[in-house]
């Protein structure tokens, strides 16, 4: 819903679009991009996971491991 108010598009036309380009719900693109950005962030020595996890935005560093615990499992 976010998304599709910030794009001026009802979410159910935002999930269509993003089907149709990508195969993917705007959630799933969503997560992979969070997913992308925290592998390169950790790949950084002088970054450490609780410093990623907040400039990821999230909440505690046990709500980005469960998170990245949750998207690591649904990709294999």
């Amino acid at each position: 819903r976010f998304y599709a108010e910030k794009l001026f598009v009802t979410p159910k036309h935002l999930i269509t679009v993003c089907k149709k380009v990508s195969e993917k719900t705007p959630g799933t693109l969503i997560a992979e991009a969070m997913l992308a950005e925290a592998r390169l962030l950790l790949a950084m020595p002088e970054q450490n996971i609780s410093t990623v996890s907040a400039a990821l935005g999230y909440s505690s560093v046990a709500a980005f491991s469960k998170f990245f615990g949750r998207i690591q499992v649904l990709r294999l």
